[in-house]
């Protein structure tokens, strides 16, 4: 946890936002505080993609939490499950592998093994549970790179893919795919993970980020005006934004459907002047169709989401009627 404290510390600094990242709960001896969990049922009855086992863990969490004079609904918590299983050649992952969170509280749910350590990342020794030519930092890279990944989801960010400039010079985005990078430039074997700008804007709002108590948790924002224009192969938007109180940025996510999922999302950030306007420019349009994610952040971290869809055709031309809105 202290390596992915300074992952985020590293990445917001990159951002321009200074070496801020989130505290971790520590003990007067200064190691990290852990509350241990008995689960309630056996370990097979838990399911992978099941969003009953996902409760069960929440409320064995919930009742220990309770306990310690924790409210687990208003916490941002990771929770490692000795959940995977280990035999020769294989590891089986049995409970969830996920995080969700609204910036204000969240959980990421990830797994504990005896081989996950941060000092094993440059590790190029075979790992013995794992496919032939996995090694012991291989490993640790998919599950620490995890840890990263879905503690961002419990903070509230998005799949955020970067696009493939930036990647190619500076990493892969911890958001998108780069779970699978992280720790890699420590073996020579990859350029590693980032956080992505669109990463680092709403954490730079975050309470656990400022170390401000947030006035506000929830937020009403509407988009008043959308107008959108093709400028040299590229999206422009211009819009204006209203709400219950003022809203300071926008992240821009713009995602492909050739990909069925979101992780290739490519992510734009954009100021919202004092008068609630904005303008943003998205570039990399291949031809397809595309879902747009517009986040609208207030100054404390609470967000809205508005989402539009549109195409763009074979010889490059942008379809921008689904994006107009007032005159």
């Amino acid at each position: 946890m202290t390596h992915v404290q300074e992952f985020f510390r590293d990445g917001m600094r990159k951002n321009g936002y200074g070496p801020i990242t989130f505290d971790l709960d520590r003990r007067p001896d200064g190691q990290v505080n852990i509350i241990m969990v008995k689960g309630s049922e056996p370990t097979l009855s838990y399911h992978r993609a099941s969003p009953e086992s996902k409760e069960k863990v929440c409320s064995s969490v919930r009742q220990e939490f309770a306990k310690h004079g924790l409210n687990l609904d208003r916490e941002v918590v990771v929770i490692f499950q000795v959940l995977m299983t280990r035999d020769p050649g294989r590891s089986i992952e049995i409970g969830p592998f996920v995080g969700g969170g609204n910036g204000m509280r969240g959980a990421a749910f990830v797994f504990d093994d005896i081989h996950l350590d941060a000092a094993l990342l440059p590790s190029k020794q075979p790992d013995p549970y794992a496919p032939p030519g996995t090694t012991i930092g291989k490993f640790n890279t998919t599950y620490i790179g995890g840890i990263a990944h879905e503690l961002g989801h419990a903070l509230g960010l998005p799949h955020d893919g970067e696009g493939p400039g930036p990647r190619r010079f500076t990493g892969r985005s911890i958001m998108g795919r780069g779970n699978h990078d992280y720790g890699e430039d420590l073996r020579g074997e990859g350029l590693g993970a980032i956080l992505s700008a669109a990463s680092a804007f709403p954490l730079s709002l975050h309470p656990l980020f400022t170390k401000k108590e947030p006035e506000q948790t929830k937020v009403d924002f509407t988009i008043t005006r959308l107008k959108a224009e093709p400028v040299r192969g590229q999206l422009k938007l211009e819009a204006a934004v209203e709400g219950s109180v003022k809203a300071v940025g926008l992240v821009a996510l713009n995602d492909h459907d050739a990909d069925p999922k979101d992780y290739d999302a490519m992510g734009w950030v954009a100021p919202i002047t004092s008068d609630g306007s904005f303008r943003c420019l998205i570039g990399n349009l291949a031809p397809g169709a595309y879902n747009l994610s517009l986040r609208v952040y207030a100054e404390d971290g609470p967000f809205n989401v508005f989402t539009y869809s549109y195409r763009v055709d074979a010889l490059g031309r942008i379809d921008t009627t689904q994006l107009q809105i007032g005159d």
